[in-house]
């Protein structure tokens, strides 16, 4: 592999990372990878819950998953698929294998977690003292904090940003956004990720817990608490889902479970001052799966808000570190204290998690160069700008003379990291025999013809030719193959090496699962 790096240049950069929760075999966490010259060996099924920190596939807490014939299911139904790109910033639930490099993995199933969403609160929305990017918002009356590596996603308009928002009057122009990210030690949601939602027929969404003997199940109502406001005042909403769909099917309410509910009315509409106890009519309520299973294998990354003596709190989840764990990066477990971003491997007992393993949040990065991984095309290259998109994010590069701009619609491996707000290259490699993941816009009025040889990929920028001659084509429940009498185009994922062909740099496919058609 041919390999640039600046990182020794820009030591203590990283993507922070924020609460996460790793249903693992300790293989994957533990030891290390495997030595020079092993085949990694593939370990048994495995669930990785996390921020998507990469694309090209996807990168979950580090690990690497191929998406290709893995089932995703929608964040609002997850009886319905997923059919769309994945998204950096966004949370979901990996099932599968890893293997024992603790690198690489195939998944089998992908469950996008939706986040909160509602209208940004009007005069709510404030940079931090002396800062351009980092700062605070209200959404749908839940307090939200942003730094310089969330992601901003206007639906495609550009000028979506922190500094735009900063100048923005909600009260003539609303906008409505959807928040993913993880609560902190103080009920603040930390946003990895800052979507723009068009209003038009929202279902609005809130997160929280139920609150201990308020389920009646006869009226099909709860009580919840939310975290209100800039003051983060605890408030009870009350909730009534007698005409809602409960998802996932099967699932129910129980005392203190998590629960997303989704309504046509967005909560600060309903309750605007946060006082009392508001009642909200849900059309979905979504139940977060039960974890800690006696005897499973788990890495929680976050935030240290409770010691007592041998016993840590992080988020819900009681860690227990009296058995001499190894500890990684601090020089003994006396370094953490509240306050203190940690990550903990072991095994739960009796929704306990016993610690193997203790880090300190900079250990991996220091390790692995940390940051945002892209695998894919580059497209879009400027030379005066030092720009490129893989996998539809812009990159910089260094103004540094070892780093040389990609050839536009060459196959590249990205670790980049933000530098003063813009995301910079740290490491760039290229390895045209290795297998990716992307996906794209293509037509296809006359059904699976139009993908069974070579075709124009339209990317986010750009586009990308795809030799289809030799791949498995399927396609998602309810997507009609046959030929169109009217013009119809297809959104693809495309999996393949790149090649060249006629002296045009070509995706050969050895997969193409199509989404949707549009």
């Amino acid at each position: 592999m041919n390999l640039q790096s600046f990182r020794s240049r820009l030591p203590g950069l990283w993507l922070g990372g924020l609460t996460s929760l790793v249903v693992a075999s300790l293989v994957a966490c533990g030891g290390g990878g495997s030595s020079a010259g092993t085949t990694p060996t593939t370990a048994s099924a495995q669930t990785y819950s996390g921020t998507v920190s990469g694309l090209g596939s996807i990168v979950v807490n580090g690990v690497r998953f191929s998406t290709a014939d893995a089932t995703a299911a929608d964040a609002d139904d997850p009886t319905q698929p997923f059919s769309q790109a994945f998204k950096l910033g966004t949370t979901v639930v990996v099932n599968g294998s890893v293997d024992s490099d603790g690198v690489n993995g195939q998944a089998t199933s992908i469950q996008v977690e939706g986040g909160v969403r509602g209208q940004i609160a009007a005069g709510s929305f404030a940079f931090d003292a002396g800062s351009t990017t980092t700062g605070s918002l209200t959404v749908a009356g839940q307090l939200v904090k942003f730094d310089g590596n969330t992601v901003f996603d206007g639906e495609g308009a550009a000028n979506f940003t922190a500094a735009w928002l900063s100048t923005n009057d909600f009260s003539t122009n609303p906008i409505a956004v959807e928040v993913y990210g993880s609560v902190d030690a103080t009920g603040t949601i930390v946003a990895t990720r800052i979507e723009k939602k068009d209003l038009t027929g929202l279902l609005f969404a809130i997160k929280g817990y139920v609150v201990n003997g308020s389920i009646d199940t006869t009226a099909q109502t709860f009580d919840m608490l939310i975290k209100r406001g800039l003051t983060l005042t605890q408030q009870t909403v009350h909730v009534n889902y007698s005409g809602a769909t409960v998802l996932p099917t099967g699932a129910t309410l129980h005392d203190g479970v998590g629960v997303r509910v989704l309504s046509s009315v967005d909560l600060t509409t309903v309750n605007p001052s946060g006082a009392g106890t508001p009642t909200l009519t849900a059309s979905k309520l979504l139940i977060k799966s039960d974890r800690g299973v006696n005897g499973s294998a788990a890495k929680l990354h976050g935030v240290v808000s409770a010691v007592n003596g041998t016993t840590w709190t992080i988020g819900d989840v009681t860690i227990d570190v009296s058995k001499n764990p190894i500890v990684r990066g601090f020089t003994s477990l006396n370094d953490v204290v509240v306050g203190t971003e940690v990550r903990v491997a072991g095994l739960f007992t009796d929704n306990v998690l016993t610690a193997k393993i203790v880090e300190s949040d900079d250990y991996d990065h220091e390790h692995d160069g940390g940051g945002v991984k892209l695998f894919g095309v580059a497209t879009g290259v400027d030379a005066t700008a030092r720009t490129f998109s893989v996998q539809g994010v812009t990159v910089k590069l260094p103004n540094l003379p070892s780093f040389n701009l990609p050839v536009e619609g060459a196959y590249v491996e990205v670790v980049a990291t933000q530098v003063n707000g813009v995301l910079t290259a740290v490491r760039i490699g290229s390895s045209e025999s290795r297998p990716f993941e992307v996906f794209g816009t293509t037509a296809c009025t006359n059904g699976i013809s139009d993908l069974q040889g070579t075709f124009a990929l339209t990317l986010p920028v750009g586009s990308v030719s795809v030799d289809g001659s030799t791949a498995r084509i399927e396609a998602e429940d309810g997507v009609n193959l046959s030929a169109s009498t009217s013009p119809k185009s297809c959104l693809l994922e495309v999996k393949g090496t790149m090649t060249s062909v006629s002296g045009t740099k070509t995706i050969a496919a050895t997969k193409i699962e199509i989404k949707r058609l549009f």
